[in-house]
């Protein structure tokens, strides 16, 4: 996959990608699959790039099937909610989830949640790969990511920065922040990025780690501004905003991710 989603229409070709992934296994269980609507559960609130991104597998796999898709928002604990809610479903293949790095990946190795990656799921696809890019408000201060760096080791623990929840790309990446550049900021922790999103354009956070998706409108209409994207290279949809390494921090490269 390519680098930051910042369309309806590349959504739109991952999700029927995932369709036909979905249909070959599927196929084989039963003839005329599916015979009822599907469930897809979206683990985040609305407004954040899982919401997005289901929403739109829901309305390709539904033109693709011909059979509703219905779309099932199980928010909070940083996804482990609506994964804990997929798990106890029955295992006849009519309810997905969408899943991300958080609650699939970075979830289990950093707490103890109520379900089994390994037992309580099967991987359909992967649908769509992405960066994120650290923003702050247009009225902020800082140009660059030089100048944020400065403020916080000048001040330590007095910079934020929004998450969409602990053990998301969001929360990562601000903790890469911290470690790599040897300052301390504090996390503010949201059940969802759209929710942190908002509060970040209302000027109630400093800054925030994003899902490349949700910000890429507000950063085009300038309304937030982009210090650096989490890609090894400049995106071709931001070129002109620099990596980390070009804007000072090397080696911090991290990338979100989301399946099915």
């Amino acid at each position: 996959m390519t680098a930051v989603l910042s369309s309806r229409r590349r959504f739109q070709h991952f999700a029927l990608a995932l369709a036909v992934a979905c249909a070959f296994p599927l196929a084989a269980q039963a003839q005329g699959f599916p015979s009822k609507p599907v469930r897809l559960v979206v683990t985040y609130p609305a407004g954040g790039s899982s919401d997005l991104m289901g929403r739109i597998m829901g309305q390709k796999l539904s033109e693709y099937w011909g059979q509703p898709v219905i779309i099932e928002s199980k928010p909070g604990t940083a996804g482990s909610i609506g994964m804990e809610y997929t798990a106890r479903q029955p295992a006849d293949g009519y309810t997905f989830v969408v899943g991300n790095l958080g609650p699939v990946a970075v979830n289990p190795l950093i707490t103890k949640v109520p379900y089994n990656m390994e037992k309580d799921f099967v991987p359909i696809a992967l649908t769509a790969t992405a960066p994120n890019i650290l923003v702050v408000p247009v009225a902020s201060p800082y140009k660059t990511l030089g100048e944020m760096l400065a403020a916080a080791r000048a001040q330590p623990g007095t910079l934020n920065f929004g998450t969409s929840g602990p053990g998301s790309m969001a929360h990562l990446g601000g903790e890469l922040i911290i470690r790599q550049a040897n300052v301390k900021l504090i996390g503010v922790p949201y059940k969802g990025g759209g929710q942190a999103v908002n509060d970040l354009l209302a000027g109630h956070l400093n800054m925030m780690v994003a899902d490349a998706l949700p910000v890429s409108q507000f950063i085009k209409t300038n309304r937030l501004r982009p210090l650096a994207i989490t890609s090894a290279r400049r995106s071709r949809l931001f070129p002109e905003i620099p990596t980390f390494a070009e804007a000072g921090l090397p080696g911090l490269v991290a990338e979100n991710w989301w399946g099915a």
